[in-house]
C-alpha cells in the first residue's frame, strides 16, 4: 500500500512525518470488525471530528484574510458553509480519489457521499495530529492544504511547499496567529477526549 499512499500525499499536498495518522484517517470501523489487514485498530471518527473544527476555522481565517471584512454574521455563515457543506468535501474527496484509498469490510461494496465526505475531514484532523507530533509542525501547512483543496486564494501569503520537509524549519509569516491556532486546536481535542473518557 505504499505507492498508492505516496499518490494520494501528493494529491492533498501533505507528506505525513508518522504514515499510520493517515490510514486512521481511511479506516472505516468495518475494516476493523473484519481484520482489514490494511486498517488500523481505530477508525476515522476522531480525527474527522477534529478535521471539522479545525475545517471551520480556517475556512473563516482565510476568507477573512482574502476580504478584510464582512457583512452580517448571517453572510459568514453562509460563506463558511459553501466551503463546508458535505456536497463540497465529497465533491473533493472524488478528486482525491478517496474510493480507491478508503479501507472498508467486504460488506461495504460502495463508497457513498458521506463517506467521502468523512475521509477528507479526517484526513484534515490527521494532518492536524501528525503537525502536534512533530516539534517543528507548523500549522501554516494545514492552511495551506485548506486553501488548496477548497480553492481558496491566499491573500498576502508567499507561495511555500505544501510536503512536510521533516528537517527544514518550519516557515511562520505570523507567529501571534500560530500561536492562537496552536492553542485552539489543542483545546478542541482536549475537550473532545475528556468528554470520550467521561462517556
Amino acid at each position: 500500500m505504499s505507492q498508492p499512499l505516496d499518490e494520494l500525499e501528493q494529491r492533498i499536498g501533505y507528506r505525513f512525518h508518522d504514515r499510520n495518522n493517515l490510514r486512521r484517517a481511511l479506516t472505516c470501523e468495518s475494516a476493523i470488525n473484519e481484520h482489514h489487514p490494511d486498517a488500523i485498530n481505530q477508525n476515522c471518527r476522531n480525527f474527522a471530528f477534529i478535521g471539522d473544527a479545525v475545517l471551520k476555522y480556517i475556512v473563516v481565517t482565510l476568507l477573512y484574510n482574502k476580504q478584510n471584512q464582512f457583512g452580517s454574521p448571517e453572510e459568514l455563515h453562509d460563506k463558511v458553509k459553501s466551503f463546508t457543506i458535505n456536497s463540497n468535501l465529497s465533491r473533493i474527496g472524488r478528486e482525491l480519489n478517496l474510493s480507491n484509498y478508503i479501507i472498508r469490510g467486504r460488506g461495504v461494496s460502495d463508497v457513498t457521499d458521506q463517506m467521502l465526505a468523512d475521509a477528507v475531514e479526517a484526513i484534515l484532523g490527521a494532518i492536524v495530529i501528525d503537525q502536534q507530533q512533530q516539534e517543528n509542525g507548523s500549522e501554516n501547512v494545514l492552511s495551506d492544504v485548506i486553501a488548496r483543496l477548497f480553492s481558496i486564494k491566499r491573500k498576502t501569503t508567499p507561495k511555500i511547499p505544501l510536503q512536510n520537509n521533516g528537517n527544514k524549519k518550519p516557515f511562520s509569516c505570523c507567529k501571534c496567529f500560530s500561536s492562537f491556532l496552536m492553542r485552539l486546536l489543542f483545546a478542541v481535542i482536549v475537550i473532545f477526549f475528556s468528554v470520550q473518557l467521561s462517556s
